[in-house]
């Protein structure tokens, strides 16, 4: 113990840390507790004065991180979040290759302590630029470790504590968490709920975070995928609209569909709208705002099935077949402008269909996009 006082107070970190469990269990009292504590943050902050870090002095930050007397210090996981970061900043924009050494060291720093959350946000900041920049190859072992380094091996811990309901608000988290909760979707290959899911992907309260975000994408559109998981996501929350059901199996439909039992669900649906004039008007006037309107349905190879679901339109939801047309008028003849582009991108396809299929279109709407072409 009086060998340890004497490095103490001569700041001889390395000798200290080599001798200081050799006081036994038994003796390892409060005064020697603190003096480990305090040359434990001592030396961090020694090794963040230089002018360039070393590896050698993240290597002893982590094997100290293993002593319970460190690792529960709250000064000394503070400081070492913050050497960590720095390494990892200088690391990185020397080498950000695949195959960097800088990999396997975020890898090691953040799955030692992953309980600090406003780290998380800064460190997916800090590796944003790098990770498009710099793509692994699965069959490369020198790949390894960057392959682990994901958005959401970063942000991991956070979403699934306690905090996810506040973080869970940022659109750059949401990013994250959607993208992650998609890829468990689609390889579901075993027979899991949705709700099984969600609950590996992030906490609960992150999915009530999303529910308002996720009401969002019915009001301007997204893709098929994005639009299917939402639906699912707001089921599952219990907060899906009436509206947002019709939405849901009108865009299956309108979007080459496969059969199957969705597919049945949603013919049904759009049945029952043939005697329902307002609650057509509020779909009509929801899908006014996507862009692009759906549509993928009129360039379905499937000529049977493509022109069954066109006069199922027909006869029970006619509207939304001549908006579409009118759409492709406006924006064909110039009569508006559209800063996005053309939002309805089977206008040849429609036009086509509609000289098979008789009073599809009314044959004004036929000329004028003739004319236009």
């Amino acid at each position: 113990m009086v060998d340890l006082e004497s490095l103490e107070k001569e700041k001889n970190y390395n000798e200290f840390f080599a001798h200081a469990l050799d006081i036994r269990p038994s003796e390892r009292n409060e005064y020697w507790k603190t003096m480990v504590q305090n040359m434990g943050e001592g030396y961090i902050k020694f090794s963040l004065t230089k002018n360039r870090l070393a590896h050698d002095d993240l290597m002893q930050i982590e094997k100290l991180m293993s002593w319970s007397v460190l690792k529960d210090y709250d000064f000394f996981r503070i400081k070492r979040q913050e050497f960590g970061f720095k390494w990892i900043s200088q690391c990185l924009k020397e080498n950000s290759s695949p195959d960097s050494s800088c990999w396997q060291d975020l890898v090691s720093f953040w799955e030692k302590d992953r309980q600090e959350p406003d780290l998380a946000p800064r460190l997916l900041t800090l590796l944003t630029p790098y990770l498009p920049l710099s793509e692994p190859l699965a069959e490369n072992p020198a790949h390894r470790a960057r392959l682990m380094v994901t958005p959401y091996f970063i942000l991991s811990p956070v979403i699934h504590s306690s905090l996810a309901e506040f973080q869970c608000k940022k659109p750059e988290v949401q990013n994250v968490v959607k993208s992650k909760l998609m890829s468990e979707w689609k390889a579901n290959y075993k027979p899991v709920s949705f709700t099984q899911i969600l609950k590996t992907v992030a906490h609960e309260s992150c999915w009530k975070a999303l529910v308002e975000s996720s009401h969002g994408q019915w009001a301007h559109g997204a893709s098929e995928d994005e639009l299917h998981l939402s639906y699912l996501l707001l089921k599952a929350e219990n907060a899906l609209t009436p509206l947002e059901q019709d939405l849901f199996y009108i865009n299956y439909l309108l979007s080459a569909p496969s059969r199957g039992e969705i597919f049945n669900m949603a013919w049904n649906r759009l049945q029952e709208l043939s005697r329902d004039s307002q609650r057509r008007e509020k779909i009509l006037d929801a899908l006014k705002g996507w862009s692009p309107l759906p549509g993928g349905l009129f360039a379905d190879l499937d000529l049977a099935k493509r022109n069954a679901i066109a006069r199922l339109f027909q006869k029970n939801f006619p509207e939304y077949i001549d908006h579409y047309a009118l759409t492709c008028i406006d924006y064909y003849g110039g009569k508006k402008r559209f800063p996005d582009g053309n939002p309805a991108l089977n206008c040849r396809e429609l036009f086509e269909i509609g000289q098979s299929i008789h009073d599809l279109l009314p044959e004004s709407s036929v000329k004028l996009f003739n004319q236009t072409i």
